[in-house]
């Protein structure tokens, strides 16, 4: 790790991940060994706009230790399981968009999987499944300008 990799300030925006916040702070503080105290004084200040002020509202034994602001930090932020489910359906019932690069709908379902806790076979299987839909128009999309080439 380097001095690069701290984590981005939480805004608490839709397009962030809460859970993926909180983990790459973890693992920060854990690599440069940052103690209790500090730590607490980190996370709150990697708070901004809203979820500092969010912050600044909890009463003094919501966020006294490090462990208690996690615990609020979770509830408050991280989504609950049902809306997970909700995350997973959207993930497998969308499909690729006619515009959308096979790069992008692959992040893009990386993406989801990460939140709902996807495992990396049936990450794996809903993308065979979207290639194999789509077999010919891939096939062909890759093969005619190789052939025109030539």
């Amino acid at each position: 790790m380097t001095e690069d990799s701290v984590p981005s300030p939480f805004q608490g925006t839709p397009e962030e991940d809460p859970a993926e916040f909180w983990r790459r702070l973890e693992m920060y503080m854990a690599y440069k060994n940052i103690r209790p105290p500090d730590q607490l004084r980190l996370v709150k200040a990697m708070l901004v706009e809203n979820t500092q002020d969010w912050a600044e509202k909890l009463n003094g034994a919501q966020k006294d230790t490090i462990n208690h602001l996690k615990v609020v930090f979770g509830e408050r932020f991280i989504k609950p399981t049902v809306f997970k489910f909700r995350s997973a359906c959207e993930m497998f019932g969308k499909k690729q968009a006619d515009n959308e690069s096979v790069d992008a709908y692959a992040s893009r379902l990386r993406s989801f999987a990460k939140r709902v806790n996807i495992d990396h076979a049936t990450l794996l299987m809903r993308l065979f499944l979207v290639c194999e839909e789509n077999w010919p128009a891939l096939f062909w999309a890759k093969t005619l300008p190789i052939l025109r080439a030539r």
